[in-house]
């Protein structure tokens, strides 16, 4: 992980062109194996998926769930999914 920020992930901007962007919970990825994380997914013309380089880090998956942009869905971690993925917000 690049950076973890104090800004609220509603104030991040997403690059140029982007069609839609997911936000994902994880429960202590590889990079914060003591931490739940929010990170952006950026979804851009043809399908290209980008991770930001910032994200959230916190001790509770409901502290990252208050982080969240409000107006969203919360999709359950599908089986395919890497096992860090607690849920998927659209």
């Amino acid at each position: 992980m690049n950076d973890v920020v104090d800004r609220r992930p509603s104030e991040r901007e997403p690059p140029p062109g982007t069609v839609m962007v997911q936000w994902v919970i994880f429960d202590r990825p590889a990079d914060h194996p003591e931490d739940f994380v929010l990170r952006a997914f950026f979804i851009m013309p043809g399908g290209k998926v980008y991770a930001d380089s910032v994200a959230w880090k916190a001790k509770t998956v409901d502290e990252l769930r208050r982080l969240v942009p409000r107006g969203l869905h919360c999709l359950p971690r599908f089986d395919k999914d890497d096992r860090a993925v607690v849920e998927v917000w659209l």
